[in-house]
């Protein structure tokens, strides 16, 4: 079931679950996941390019990949550089903003 992938390949608990940012297999990039933790994505219907953007936001990606995928320049946008990204020398204005 959902729930079992969730909970037994992914490590989520109802309280992770319900507050995205509270499990550390969202640090990770879908690459970077253990075989069992991918198997778990996929039942939950997550392939490599949805786990990626919508459950890790591409910090499992150096700046390097941002820019082999062609991500860089919408980041870029939003005011973060290779230095800022794989460094963490600081943050953009923009990462703290709301819609």
């Amino acid at each position: 079931t959902e729930q079992a992938y969730a909970s037994d390949n992914l490590g989520y608990t109802q309280d992770s679950w319900n507050n995205p940012g509270n499990n550390t297999v969202e640090e990770w990039s879908f690459r970077d996941l253990y075989d069992s933790e991918a198997e778990g994505a996929l039942g939950l219907g997550l392939d490599s390019e949805a786990w990626d953007c919508h459950i890790n936001h591409y910090y499992g990606y150096w700046w390097s990949d941002l820019a082999k995928n062609g991500y860089d320049v919408y980041f870029s946008i939003l005011g973060w550089d290779e230095d800022k990204w794989d460094n963490g020398s600081s943050e953009p204005e923009t990462e703290g903003m709301e819609w």
